[in-house]
């Protein structure tokens, strides 16, 4: 696990080696010794897919990366990195956007390359809201009305037809009927019907609740 730890982290020649030391008739102490090597570095750092994005956006992606040339490199950086610029586009209207990653390395140099698949930018359009009703719970029946109406729900989640999908906004929609003490269960999603054609700028939510 400790080599393995080392190479995730761009030193792959590190070695450990173990050495056992008695002390006394029930106990051994341990001692790893760590020889770490010589890192492998980036020599060249390659992102793609970036002509579709406006100025802003591109800045915020690439402000995101994180990387440079002469970094040690590490797959976990690396991975961080990845997640860092999918959030931005996603939280910029972005909700299929991708991130893919290449890299080459040799005995002390790694050539990477990161590639934007954005996809298109997409809009809120209808905001579905269902709600299971302790009454029907109980009853094991459908049809009660919900205690809260849906308008209030659509007020207190704060989203709007017609704004930039942005994924923060879900998460704080959700967040925000979670915190009314009114549900039990509370879901905020884009719906799957909504991912259909892949094309499509506009992107349909479903609310789901469930009454305490």
């Amino acid at each position: 696990r400790l080599q393995t730890f080392y190479r995730t982290r761009g030193y792959y020649d590190a070695k450990v080696d173990t050495l056992l030391t008695g002390l006394g008739s029930s106990s051994v102490g341990v001692t790893f010794r760590i020889s770490e090597g010589q890192p492998v570095r980036i020599d060249s750092l390659v992102v793609a897919g970036l002509d579709s994005l406006n100025r802003e956006d591109r800045a915020a992606v690439l402000g995101a990366v994180g990387l440079r040339v002469g970094d040690v490199f590490d797959r976990e950086r690396l991975e961080t990195a990845v997640r860092a610029m999918r959030s931005q586009l996603w939280n910029r209207g972005y909700p299929r956007a991708d991130v893919l990653r290449d890299y080459r390395r040799n005995q002390r140099s790694a050539s990477l390359e990161l590639t934007l698949l954005p996809g298109r930018r997409a809009r809120l359009g209808a905001i579905r809201v269902d709600v299971d009703t302790i009454e029907a719970l109980r009853a094991g029946e459908i049809g009660h009305r919900p205690q809260i109406p849906a308008s209030v729900v659509l007020r207190i989640a704060g989203l709007r037809a017609g704004e930039f999908y942005r994924e923060r906004d879900l998460v704080a929609a959700q967040r925000n009927l979670y915190q009314t003490n009114a549900y039990r269960h509370v879901d905020v999603r884009i719906a799957a019907d909504s991912l259909q054609p892949p094309g499509d700028s506009i992107i349909v939510v479903e609310i789901e609740l469930r009454e305490d």
